[in-house]
């Protein structure tokens, strides 16, 4: 969809967003917004603390500044 779009619309990640690491490939395949419910029910409140702390190392590791750097990186490396 990042692709049809051309980046232009946003996009919600959904499904199977339990870790930083899951909220990570989600944004490298385009989307801008991210929606955990199921992690949310599970873990409960503290799944969003834990996840945003996650994503935020996995940022710093990889030498990203922001989340807008990542959003869609999976298709920008092919344009390349």
């Amino acid at each position: 969809m990042y692709h049809l779009t051309n980046g232009k619309i946003p996009i919600i990640g959904v499904g199977g967003i339990a870790s930083g690491d899951d909220a990570f490939e989600k944004l490298e395949a385009g989307a801008s917004y991210l929606q955990f419910y199921t992690a949310f029910i599970y873990h409960g409140p503290p799944v969003v603390s834990r996840i945003k702390s996650e994503l935020s190392n996995i940022l710093k590791e990889r030498g990203y500044n922001n989340i807008e750097e990542v959003v869609g990186n999976n298709y920008k490396k092919y344009l390349n």
